[in-house]
C-alpha cells in the first residue's frame, strides 16, 4: 500500500527525468489476493500484480515503467539491510519492534536531507543519536538527516553518450536499459 501511494504521488509530482527505485523488505510477503483486498483498484495495481513474483525468499526487482522500479526483498530486515548498497532518500518504518542494528544501517545508507516517516514513536532517541532531527505528532514520527553522505557511497554522474561495441542480444538489452535511464546510446 505504501508503494502504490508513493508511485501515484511520484507520477503526479516528479520531474520527467527523475527515477523512483523503491525497496520494500517483507519477511512475510502478501499474496496477490491479499494485495487486492487491501488496495484500491487502479492501473498501477494491475501492473504490479501482473509482474508480482512468487513469494520465495530473495530479492525480486520489477521494472514497472521507464521511471519506476520496485525491488521486493522477501527476507528479514536483519539480513537484507547489510546487503543494501544504495543511498536511501526516504525511509518508511512500519515495524512495531525495530530490527537489530536498524539505525546503524539507516545512517549508513542515508544522505543529507533523507527523511524518515514512522509509526514507531519510541524510535525518536535512536534516530537523534545517528544525526536525524526528529518531530512527533499524534504518535507519528518524522525526521530529517543532517549529517552528509556516507563515505561508502559514491555519487556517479550520468554519462551523456554511451557507445556499445558489439551487438547481439546482450548489446540490444543493454542499449534498451540505458535508453530507459535517459542515456543517448549509439
Amino acid at each position: 500500500v505504501n508503494f502504490l501511494s508513493t508511485w501515484d504521488e511520484f507520477e503526479k509530482t516528479a520531474p520527467p527525468e527523475q527515477q523512483l527505485h523503491y525497496y520494500a523488505i517483507e519477511k512475510h510477503p502478501l499474496s496477490v489476493s491479499d494485495i487486492q483486498k487491501h488496495s484500491q483498484h487502479n492501473a498501477h495495481l494491475e501492473k504490479l500484480l501482473s509482474l508480482y513474483p512468487m513469494r520465495v525468499e530473495g530479492w525480486h526487482t520489477i521494472r514497472l515503467s521507464a521511471r519506476v522500479t520496485l525491488t521486493l526483498i522477501f527476507d528479514t530486515v536483519e539480513r537484507a539491510l547489510p546487503e543494501m548498497q544504495t543511498q536511501v532518500h526516504c525511509w518508511i518504518l512500519n515495524s512495531h519492534r525495530p530490527a537489530e542494528n536498524l539505525f546503524q544501517h539507516i545512517k549508513r545508507l542515508s544522505t543529507t536531507g533523507t527523511r524518515v516517516v514512522a509509526n514507531i514513536a519510541d524510535s525518536k532517541n535512536d534516530l537523534e543519536k545517528i544525526g536525524f532531527t526528529v518531530t512527533t505528532k499524534d504518535n507519528e514520527l518524522s525526521a530529517i538527516f543532517n549529517h552528509g553522505t556516507s563515505p561508502l557511497l559514491i555519487k556517479k554522474n550520468k554519462p551523456e553518450k554511451i557507445a556499445i561495441i558489439g551487438g547481439g542480444i546482450a548489446g540490444a538489452a543493454l542499449a534498451y536499459m540505458l535508453s530507459l535511464r535517459g542515456c543517448a546510446v549509439t
